[in-house]
């Protein structure tokens, strides 16, 4: 079975994150890093290859020149393909343009599966694996809680407020896992040696066939998120039960 990954890189959540006049994530400036929802698409398909003895894992990102060490990253943690989609033209690129070129890029993979985590850390829009499937006619299945990798299907569970749901669907397919996944494998010193040996194709609009970004979404205006105001101190005077039970009792609480 060949397997994508789609991966992404993204600010480290231990920095500081900014947006710019237009409502973009800064990407300049800050540690930059595979998202941690991407190494555990990884490993789930890493796992699958290992147990089964077979199969090629192939990861994708998406972006600027920098993004290239998150895949060489991947590399390290045992894909044993990478491509990187990379063109000036794509700066900027809504989530319909982004999934377009990953569509196209897919398509000559000719892969049985994709596989994705439920939204990226930085942008949260969710939406780009499911476009990427209904681009190229495939069923997806999204926010998979677990996940078993089966003969030319893929069961799993997603959890929701009523309960847990059990889905199946045939292969070629698209799904999206969440954080209940188990986490990501660290690379060994082995496995970042040999991912320099690993052969990672950049691919860019000529290749694809698709150019500028020519966005179907615009960002109208955007307002930060304020912050919070300092709670109440209490000190107990003797009182402080009493205070609380007010306070909480205000705010229909109890």
């Amino acid at each position: 079975m060949r397997s994508v990954v789609l991966i992404k890189q993204v600010p480290d959540s231990d920095d500081s994150r900014d947006l710019d006049p237009g409502g973009r994530m800064l990407r300049t400036g800050g540690k930059q890093v595979l998202d941690e929802i991407g190494e555990r698409a990884l490993e789930l398909v890493l796992g699958h290859r290992e147990a089964t003895r077979s199969g090629e894992v192939v990861a994708m990102a998406m972006g600027p020149s920098g993004a290239r060490d998150a895949v060489r990253s991947a590399l390290a943690m045992g894909a044993d393909r990478g491509v990187h989609l990379c063109d000036e033209q794509w700066a900027g690129a809504d989530q319909i343009r982004t999934a377009r070129v990953l569509a196209a890029a897919v398509r000559r993979e000719e892969p049985d599966l994709v596989v994705a985590g439920r939204a990226s850390s930085d942008g949260a829009g969710g939406v780009v694996p499911a476009l990427v499937a209904h681009l190229l006619g495939w069923p997806v299945l999204s926010d998979l809680a677990s996940v078993d990798l089966g003969e030319g299907e893929v069961t799993g569970t997603r959890l929701t407020d009523l309960g847990t749901v059990s889905l199946r669907v045939l292969l070629p397919a698209v799904i999206t896992i969440t954080d209940q996944l188990p986490e990501g494998r660290p690379p060994t010193l082995r496995g970042v040696l040999g991912a320099r040996r690993k052969r990672l194709t950049t691919t860019d609009a000529a290749d694809l066939g698709i150019g500028g970004p020519d966005p179907r979404t615009v960002v109208l205006s955007f307002e930060r998120r304020r912050r919070r105001a300092a709670g109440v101190k209490v000190t107990d005077d003797g009182t402080a039960a009493a205070r609380l039970a007010t306070f909480l009792a205000d705010r229909r609480l109890i």
